[in-house]
């Protein structure tokens, strides 16, 4: 059971400090109600980005998307790199033209990708990431609109790019404690802009030195191993909090932003299901609203054909060597014409009322669709996932499906086997 399972480092309860055991790297059980508390925290940081997220912010962002007469580009460092990138392919499949663009390449040449006319958005926590104000002048000398997605108003971002908008947050759910001591000043630093300096790993960056006369903070960066740091000064550094652990919140609502906008963009294109589907043609969805019945189809070409004289025992022996994995055999007139199929269903069930010895002397024609309906069939002209459909209607699977004409006449076209939908995917 989940109580009874030993645990990697423990997770404290919210509010509740940790022993020097688990302190120094000890495990315990985990308990339910652990769990229940993280993501009850991790809820009401989601809360409070909703409760802050400037809507108006998000119109004229969308807007600005939906206008650009180049290519919407996403750039951002670390885990907000991955971040980018799913929202940059959620777009492209959506019906947006963008591409990801990665800030260093972008500094050593990939910046010629970047056109006037375009879009080109910089997704940053803090706002200072140092890559990312590095390539922002370069970027607008090329001529691209640059918008900011930051969780401060006052970083280098948010008051050099062209656009920003403001994803708030109110912290992290994290396994450490709070290193500063004081968890009801960070308590009430709730609702107002905070930013985290973020790198690529979730190591520590610590900050020191003193403030001048101008209030600015000439102090000194140190960063851990494997960590880039960022550089911040005067309002930037007062709204700024040291992070205790990876982010694990904000990259969550920087997805939430990125993803629901493209849902936005959707509905400002008219986006349809055919076209999202055009898109998508390797996916269950893109096969049922691309493929035809002549994609997946076998031509008659291919298939066992049988005339109506032919006897009973010649169609025994053809459909037993020559049946082509059709699993019957299509009779047909001189025309084409489809009369009717004779499979080894229809064969076991004329064995059973007529015996052996009469099925031999009689004709396909006699022995085809033995005591039933007419056989199934579809149009050419129809979708694959229709076929399927109609494979299975009633109840009654069938293992084949006639295509034929659409001008009356039931000229055999081609024939679609449960085994030929398997193989494409439906």
């Amino acid at each position: 059971s989940l109580s009874s399972r030993p645990a990697g480092p423990m997770v404290p309860e919210a509010g509740r400090k940790r022993t020097a055991a688990e302190a120094s790297g000890g495990t315990r059980r985990i308990e339910t109600d652990d769990v229940k508390a993280l993501f009850a925290q991790q809820k009401g940081h989601l809360d409070f980005f909703f409760s802050k997220l400037s809507f108006d912010e998000v119109s004229l962002f969308c807007h600005k998307i939906i206008d650009c007469q180049g290519t919407t580009l996403f750039t951002g460092v670390g885990k907000t790199s991955f971040i980018a990138k799913k929202v940059c392919q959620t777009l492209a499949s959506t019906g947006t033209r963008s591409m990801w663009l990665a800030p260093v390449d972008a500094l050593h040449g990939d910046i010629g990708n970047v056109q006037a006319g375009d879009v080109l958005v910089m997704l940053s926590k803090s706002g200072e990431t140092v890559e990312l104000t590095t390539l922002l002048p370069y970027a607008k000398a090329k001529g691209a609109f640059v918008v900011a997605c930051t969780d401060n108003k006052e970083s280098t971002l948010a008051l050099k790019a062209d656009m920003h908008v403001y994803l708030p947050s109110d912290g992290e759910v994290t396994p450490f404690p709070d290193e500063s001591g004081n968890d009801a000043e960070r308590d009430a630093e709730r609702g107002v802009e905070a930013s985290n300096n973020e790198g690529i790993t979730g190591n520590t960056d610590s900050i020191t030195g003193t403030t001048d006369s101008t209030g600015n903070t000439p102090g000194s960066i140190t960063t851990g191993s494997n960590t880039t740091g960022t550089t911040t000064t005067g309002n930037a550094l007062r709204t700024n909090r040291t992070p205790t652990g990876p982010l694990v919140t904000y990259t969550a609502t920087q997805l939430l932003f990125g993803d629901t906008c493209a849902v936005y963009l959707m509905e400002l294109r008219g986006l349809t299901q055919n076209q999202y589907a055009l898109n998508h043609p390797a996916g269950r969805i893109g096969k049922r609203l691309v493929l035809k019945v002549t994609d997946v189809m076998k031509g008659w070409e291919e298939l066992p054909l049988a005339k109506p004289a032919m006897n009973g025992m010649e169609a025994l022996v053809q459909m037993a060597g020559t049946s082509k994995g059709c699993g019957c055999l299509l009779v047909v007139d001189h025309s084409r014409k489809l009369l009717g199929t004779f499979s080894d269903a229809d064969l076991r069930r004329a064995l059973t009322k007529r015996g052996a010895g009469e099925i031999l002397t009689k004709t396909v024609q006699q022995l085809m669709n033995f005591d039933k309906e007419y056989p199934r069939t579809i149009a050419d002209n129809a979708m694959a996932f229709d076929a399927h459909v109609r494979m299975e209607q009633g109840g009654k699977s069938v293992d084949y499906l006639p295509v034929v004409s659409t001008d009356g006449t039931r000229t055999l076209m081609g024939l679609v086997t449960m085994r030929g939908l398997a193989e494409c995917g439906m």
